[in-house]
Protein backbone atom coordinates (compact mmCIF):
# COMPACT_ATOMS: atom_id res chain seq x y z
CA UNK A 1 0.00 0.00 0.00
CA UNK A 2 3.12 2.57 1.18
CA UNK A 3 4.58 1.71 -2.47
CA UNK A 4 1.35 2.19 -4.40
CA UNK A 5 1.03 5.67 -2.39
CA UNK A 6 4.45 6.47 -3.24
CA UNK A 7 4.03 6.28 -6.38
CA UNK A 8 0.54 8.00 -7.04
CA UNK A 9 2.08 10.68 -5.08
CA UNK A 10 5.16 11.65 -7.11
CA UNK A 11 2.97 11.18 -10.11
CA UNK A 12 1.01 14.44 -8.53
CA UNK A 13 4.15 16.43 -7.70
CA UNK A 14 3.37 15.79 -3.52
CA UNK A 15 6.90 15.15 -3.22
CA UNK A 16 7.19 15.26 0.07
CA UNK A 17 4.57 12.42 0.80
CA UNK A 18 6.11 10.53 -1.93
CA UNK A 19 9.04 10.70 0.28
CA UNK A 20 7.54 9.21 3.28
CA UNK A 21 5.96 6.43 1.70
CA UNK A 22 8.76 4.85 -0.13
CA UNK A 23 10.88 5.47 3.30
CA UNK A 24 8.19 3.71 4.70
CA UNK A 25 7.63 1.15 2.34
CA UNK A 26 11.27 0.71 2.58
CA UNK A 27 11.61 0.10 6.54
CA UNK A 28 8.82 -2.13 6.45
CA UNK A 29 9.23 -4.44 3.74
CA UNK A 30 12.98 -4.94 5.12
CA UNK A 31 14.59 -8.32 3.77
CA UNK A 32 11.12 -9.66 2.66
CA UNK A 33 11.48 -7.12 -0.36
CA UNK A 34 13.22 -8.24 -3.69
CA UNK A 35 16.53 -7.03 -4.27
CA UNK A 36 15.54 -5.09 -7.76
CA UNK A 37 12.40 -4.23 -5.92
CA UNK A 38 14.50 -2.69 -3.34
CA UNK A 39 17.00 -0.87 -5.73
CA UNK A 40 14.35 0.72 -7.98
CA UNK A 41 12.24 1.99 -4.82
CA UNK A 42 15.67 3.38 -3.40
CA UNK A 43 16.53 5.19 -6.38
CA UNK A 44 12.99 6.69 -6.78
CA UNK A 45 13.39 7.93 -3.28
CA UNK A 46 17.18 9.17 -3.94
CA UNK A 47 15.86 10.83 -7.05
CA UNK A 48 12.57 12.68 -5.27
CA UNK A 49 15.26 13.70 -2.77
CA UNK A 50 17.66 15.45 -4.99
CA UNK A 51 15.28 17.22 -6.84
CA UNK A 52 13.00 18.62 -4.95
CA UNK A 53 13.49 21.83 -2.66
CA UNK A 54 12.11 22.16 1.11
CA UNK A 55 10.17 25.44 1.95
CA UNK A 56 8.62 26.16 5.29
CA UNK A 57 5.45 28.26 5.34
CA UNK A 58 4.02 29.99 8.12
CA UNK A 59 0.23 31.65 8.31
CA UNK A 60 -1.62 33.29 10.76
CA UNK A 61 -3.88 32.29 11.90
CA UNK A 62 -4.17 28.79 11.79
CA UNK A 63 -6.74 26.89 9.47
CA UNK A 64 -5.41 27.96 6.32
CA UNK A 65 -4.71 26.09 3.24
CA UNK A 66 -1.77 26.61 1.07
CA UNK A 67 -2.11 26.66 -2.30
CA UNK A 68 1.22 25.87 -4.97
CA UNK A 69 1.08 26.15 -8.40
CA UNK A 70 4.30 24.94 -10.56
CA UNK A 71 4.98 26.34 -14.07
CA UNK A 72 5.44 23.94 -16.81
CA UNK A 73 7.26 24.14 -19.99
CA UNK A 74 3.67 22.89 -21.86
CA UNK A 75 0.35 22.52 -20.45
CA UNK A 76 -1.32 23.86 -17.18
CA UNK A 77 0.65 24.70 -14.56
CA UNK A 78 0.73 21.78 -11.60
CA UNK A 79 -1.58 22.53 -8.77
CA UNK A 80 -1.25 21.49 -4.94
CA UNK A 81 -3.25 22.34 -2.14
CA UNK A 82 -1.86 21.37 1.51
CA UNK A 83 -3.74 22.41 4.23
CA UNK A 84 -5.68 23.17 7.08
CA UNK A 85 -2.19 24.70 8.67
CA UNK A 86 -1.18 24.81 12.10
CA UNK A 87 1.52 27.32 12.95
CA UNK A 88 4.44 26.24 10.53
CA UNK A 89 4.14 23.27 7.57
CA UNK A 90 6.48 22.12 5.81
CA UNK A 91 6.82 21.36 2.40
CA UNK A 92 8.65 19.30 -0.44
CA UNK A 93 8.29 21.09 -3.66
CA UNK A 94 9.31 20.16 -6.82
CA UNK A 95 12.53 21.98 -8.59
CA UNK A 96 11.40 24.54 -10.67
CA UNK A 97 9.08 28.21 -10.70
CA UNK A 98 6.43 27.67 -8.16
CA UNK A 99 3.82 30.52 -6.99
CA UNK A 100 2.46 30.21 -2.98
CA UNK A 101 -0.09 31.38 -1.62
CA UNK A 102 -2.83 30.65 1.40
CA UNK A 103 -6.78 31.07 1.56
CA UNK A 104 -8.99 31.51 4.37
CA UNK A 105 -12.89 31.96 4.56
CA UNK A 106 -12.74 33.15 1.21
CA UNK A 107 -9.92 35.66 1.58
CA UNK A 108 -6.57 35.28 -0.71
CA UNK A 109 -2.79 36.42 0.42
CA UNK A 110 -0.33 37.67 -1.56
CA UNK A 111 0.92 35.72 -3.94
CA UNK A 112 4.63 34.48 -3.06
CA UNK A 113 7.14 33.07 -6.35
CA UNK A 114 9.95 32.21 -6.24
CA UNK A 115 12.52 29.45 -7.88
CA UNK A 116 12.90 26.16 -5.85
CA UNK A 117 16.30 24.87 -6.27
CA UNK A 118 17.28 21.29 -6.23
CA UNK A 119 18.39 20.45 -2.49
CA UNK A 120 18.01 24.16 -1.68
CA UNK A 121 15.46 25.44 0.75
CA UNK A 122 13.25 28.50 2.03
CA UNK A 123 10.82 30.15 4.20
CA UNK A 124 8.02 32.56 4.03
CA UNK A 125 4.98 34.07 6.30
CA UNK A 126 1.41 34.68 5.31
CA UNK A 127 -1.04 36.77 7.48
CA UNK A 128 -4.00 36.19 6.61
CA UNK A 129 -5.65 38.26 9.85
CA UNK A 130 -8.19 41.31 9.11
CA UNK A 131 -7.19 44.53 9.76
CA UNK A 132 -7.83 46.57 12.80
CA UNK A 133 -10.28 49.14 12.36
CA UNK A 134 -9.45 52.67 14.39
CA UNK A 135 -11.62 52.88 17.39
CA UNK A 136 -14.34 55.12 17.17
CA UNK A 137 -14.57 58.62 18.33
CA UNK A 138 -15.40 59.20 21.79
CA UNK A 139 -18.85 61.40 21.73
CA UNK A 140 -18.77 64.00 24.49
CA UNK A 141 -22.60 64.65 25.27
CA UNK A 142 -23.80 67.79 26.41
CA UNK A 143 -24.87 68.03 29.53
CA UNK A 144 -28.78 68.74 30.17
CA UNK A 145 -29.45 71.59 31.86
CA UNK A 146 -32.81 72.44 34.18
CA UNK A 147 -33.93 75.15 31.37
CA UNK A 148 -34.55 72.14 28.65
CA UNK A 149 -36.15 69.54 31.53
CA UNK A 150 -38.47 72.72 32.01
CA UNK A 151 -39.18 72.61 28.40
CA UNK A 152 -39.84 69.18 27.98
CA UNK A 153 -43.46 69.29 27.61
CA UNK A 154 -45.37 67.00 29.73
CA UNK A 155 -46.94 63.85 28.26
CA UNK A 156 -50.59 63.90 27.26
CA UNK A 157 -53.38 61.54 29.17
CA UNK A 158 -55.46 61.07 25.71
CA UNK A 159 -53.79 57.16 25.74
CA UNK A 160 -54.52 56.82 29.15
CA UNK A 161 -58.35 57.59 28.62
CA UNK A 162 -58.55 55.85 25.48
CA UNK A 163 -57.23 52.46 27.13
CA UNK A 164 -59.61 53.60 30.57
CA UNK A 165 -62.65 53.50 28.13
CA UNK A 166 -61.44 49.95 26.09
CA UNK A 167 -60.71 48.35 29.75
CA UNK A 168 -64.66 49.17 30.89
CA UNK A 169 -66.04 48.37 27.51
CA UNK A 170 -64.04 44.89 27.43
CA UNK A 171 -65.66 44.29 31.48
CA UNK A 172 -68.83 45.28 30.15
CA UNK A 173 -68.40 42.38 27.62
CA UNK A 174 -67.16 40.24 30.23
CA UNK A 175 -70.00 40.67 32.30
CA UNK A 176 -72.42 40.20 29.26
CA UNK A 177 -70.51 37.16 28.64
CA UNK A 178 -70.57 35.81 32.08
CA UNK A 179 -74.55 36.18 32.90
CA UNK A 180 -75.31 34.28 29.06
CA UNK A 181 -72.78 31.30 30.55
CA UNK A 182 -74.59 31.11 33.84
CA UNK A 183 -78.27 31.11 32.41
CA UNK A 184 -77.26 29.08 30.39
CA UNK A 185 -76.05 26.75 33.39
CA UNK A 186 -79.35 27.22 35.31
CA UNK A 187 -80.76 25.81 32.04
CA UNK A 188 -78.99 22.92 31.75
CA UNK A 189 -79.66 21.63 35.35
CA UNK A 190 -83.30 22.50 34.99
CA UNK A 191 -83.06 19.98 31.79
CA UNK A 192 -80.88 17.29 33.92
CA UNK A 193 -83.76 17.47 36.54
CA UNK A 194 -86.14 16.71 33.69
CA UNK A 195 -84.09 13.89 32.03
CA UNK A 196 -83.39 12.41 36.08
CA UNK A 197 -87.04 12.48 36.54
CA UNK A 198 -88.02 10.92 33.12
CA UNK A 199 -85.13 7.97 34.07
CA UNK A 200 -86.70 7.08 37.40
CA UNK A 201 -89.92 6.56 36.00
CA UNK A 202 -89.00 4.38 33.33
CA UNK A 203 -86.66 2.42 36.61
CA UNK A 204 -83.91 2.90 34.74
CA UNK A 205 -80.72 2.10 37.39
CA UNK A 206 -78.28 5.00 35.25
CA UNK A 207 -79.57 8.31 33.42
CA UNK A 208 -76.69 8.99 31.20
CA UNK A 209 -78.60 12.00 29.62
CA UNK A 210 -78.87 13.72 32.80
CA UNK A 211 -75.36 12.86 33.63
CA UNK A 212 -74.12 14.89 30.52
CA UNK A 213 -76.85 18.07 30.92
CA UNK A 214 -74.85 18.27 34.58
CA UNK A 215 -71.60 18.21 32.61
CA UNK A 216 -72.71 20.97 30.94
CA UNK A 217 -74.14 22.90 33.50
CA UNK A 218 -70.50 22.24 35.38
CA UNK A 219 -68.64 24.18 32.37
CA UNK A 220 -71.18 26.68 32.11
CA UNK A 221 -70.70 27.77 35.76
CA UNK A 222 -67.23 27.63 35.04
CA UNK A 223 -67.20 29.72 32.04
CA UNK A 224 -69.74 32.48 33.91
CA UNK A 225 -66.76 32.27 36.33
CA UNK A 226 -63.66 32.91 34.49
CA UNK A 227 -66.04 35.51 32.58
CA UNK A 228 -67.31 37.72 35.30
CA UNK A 229 -63.28 37.29 36.89
CA UNK A 230 -62.01 38.77 33.81
CA UNK A 231 -64.79 41.56 33.81
CA UNK A 232 -63.70 42.56 37.32
CA UNK A 233 -60.16 42.97 36.41
CA UNK A 234 -61.20 45.01 33.19
CA UNK A 235 -63.76 47.70 35.30
CA UNK A 236 -60.36 47.64 37.81
CA UNK A 237 -58.30 48.73 35.52
CA UNK A 238 -60.20 51.18 33.31
CA UNK A 239 -60.84 52.70 36.52
CA UNK A 240 -57.39 53.16 37.62
CA UNK A 241 -56.69 54.32 33.50
CA UNK A 242 -59.11 56.89 34.11
CA UNK A 243 -58.14 58.78 37.10
CA UNK A 244 -54.26 58.47 36.51
CA UNK A 245 -54.83 59.33 33.10
CA UNK A 246 -55.97 63.13 34.40
CA UNK A 247 -53.53 66.30 35.44
CA UNK A 248 -50.63 65.56 37.41
CA UNK A 249 -51.60 67.01 40.48
CA UNK A 250 -54.95 64.60 40.40
CA UNK A 251 -52.96 61.46 39.95
CA UNK A 252 -50.20 62.32 42.83
CA UNK A 253 -53.17 62.16 45.24
CA UNK A 254 -55.55 58.98 44.22
CA UNK A 255 -55.74 56.19 45.95
CA UNK A 256 -57.21 53.38 45.08
CA UNK A 257 -57.22 49.94 45.56
CA UNK A 258 -59.27 46.69 44.13
CA UNK A 259 -60.62 43.79 45.71
CA UNK A 260 -62.44 40.75 44.75
CA UNK A 261 -64.66 38.44 46.83
CA UNK A 262 -66.20 35.08 46.58
CA UNK A 263 -69.28 36.54 44.94
CA UNK A 264 -68.85 40.47 44.58
CA UNK A 265 -66.26 42.13 43.59
CA UNK A 266 -64.97 45.99 43.76
CA UNK A 267 -62.92 49.17 44.55
CA UNK A 268 -62.45 51.02 47.62
CA UNK A 269 -60.00 54.67 47.11
CA UNK A 270 -60.03 58.10 47.15
CA UNK A 271 -59.85 60.44 43.94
Amino acid sequence: ILGNLGIVAEALERDGEAIEAYRGYLEGGAKELKASEREQFKSDLNRLELNSAEVTVEVVPDGAWIIDERAVEEGKPVVNRYGPSSGSTALRLRAGRHRLHAELDGHSSPTWEFEALPGGNGAHSFDLRPPQAPPPPVAHPEPITDEREDARPAPSGNTGRVLGYSALGLGAVGTGLGTYFLIQGYQRRSEGEAAYSRCMVMNQTTCPASDAKQQEETSSRIRSGISFGVAGAMFATGVLLLVYSGSSDDASEASLTPWVGPREIGITGTF
